[in-house]
C-alpha cells in the first residue's frame, strides 16, 4: 500500500511543471493483477487501490483549472510477463504432467471473466491512447476499468 500511495503523492511535487506542460496524468491501478491470483483480494491491496482512486479524483479536481487531466486506468487480468510467470509457478507446483496450457486454464477458471479471456497489453494501450488523445479532452477524474467485465460494478 505504501508504494502505491507514496509513488502517486510525488506527482504533487511536480505540479508546477505540470501547470506549464498541461499533460494528462494516467495512473495505472490494477483491479486483480497483484497478487496474481483469483479472488478474494487481500484487504490491504483493496485499501491501497481505493486510496489511489480517491487520491486521483482529488488530484484531478485540484489540477483541472491548470488544464491538467488525471485519469485512472484499472486493468484486470492482463496477459503480461508477470501473468506468464504466475502460470509457470502454478504448473511447477502442480507437479509433473501439468503443462502450461493446463495451468493457465486452471488459473483462468478462478476468474469469472465474461469475455472468457485475459486482456492483452494492447487492450490497455488502446485505452490509454484514447485517454491521452484530444477525443478524451473532457475526461478527468475518471477510473477506467478494463477487465473484460470481471468486476460486478455499475
Amino acid at each position: 500500500m505504501r508504494i502505491d500511495v507514496h509513488s502517486h503523492l510525488m506527482s504533487v511535487a511536480f505540479l508546477e511543471h505540470l501547470r506549464v506542460l498541461r499533460p494528462i496524468i494516467g495512473r495505472p491501478a490494477s483491479t486483480t493483477n497483484w497478487p496474481p491470483s483469483p479472488p478474494p483480494i487481500p484487504a490491504a491491496y483493496a485499501a491501497a487501490k481505493a486510496a489511489l482512486a480517491t487520491y486521483s479524483k482529488g488530484l484531478a479536481n485540484e489540477v483541472a483549472s491548470h488544464h491538467v487531466r488525471v485519469n485512472l486506468v484499472s486493468p484486470g487480468v492482463i496477459e503480461t510477463s508477470a501473468f506468464a510467470a504466475r502460470i509457470k509457478v502454478l504448473a511447477d507446483k502442480a507437479g509433473a504432467g501439468t503443462d502450461l496450457a493446463v495451468a493457465r486454464e486452471q488459473f483462468m477458471a478462478g476468474f469469472a471473466i465474461p469475455l472468457r479471456r485475459p486482456g492483452s497489453p494492447d487492450d490497455v494501450a488502446a485505452l490509454v491512447t484514447f485517454l491521452v488523445s484530444p477525443s478524451a479532452s473532457y475526461l478527468t477524474g475518471t477510473n477506467h476499468v478494463i477487465d473484460g467485465g470481471l468486476l460486478p460494478t455499475v
